[in-house]
């Protein structure tokens, strides 16, 4: 059938938008290939998605409200019973995407904190 990868940047940053007491929406483009060239029937998850914040004293909390769309469509972290969970499925060789990741409001607080959060994609074939 054929292997396929996921080719793309792997670090982002979002900047905080003291107005709107929130990072702003993250953008992240990709490319899903077919090794072969050939076209494939492939899935698309988040198995990953976790995100916290560690204040001055250097406790952590975990940021949760987060919410995705992949190609404009609901796309949620497997684990969760959200709208898009169970992934999406495409068919192609050389397919552009397009997940947007958008954040809960997060009030600024006295003290200083740092944010940080790893999402996990993955690509599978389907057969």
């Amino acid at each position: 059938m054929g292997d396929i990868e996921i080719i793309g940047k792997r670090d982002y940053v979002s900047s905080y938008d003291t107005k709107s007491q929130a990072f702003k929406p993250l953008h992240i483009d990709f490319e899903v290939k077919s090794r072969s060239g050939d076209n494939v029937n492939y899935s698309l998850t988040l198995p990953v998605s976790q995100h916290y914040c560690i204040n001055s004293t250097g406790e952590s909390d975990a940021l949760n409200g987060l919410s995705f769309t992949l190609d404009g469509q609901p796309f949620a972290p497997k684990d969760s019973d959200e709208a898009g969970h169970d992934g999406q499925r495409f068919n192609g060789s050389d397919d552009q995407h397009h997940l947007e990741v958008r954040y809960p409001t997060l009030p600024q607080t006295d003290n200083n904190q740092q944010c940080y959060g790893t999402i996990g994609l993955s690509a599978e074939v389907v057969l």
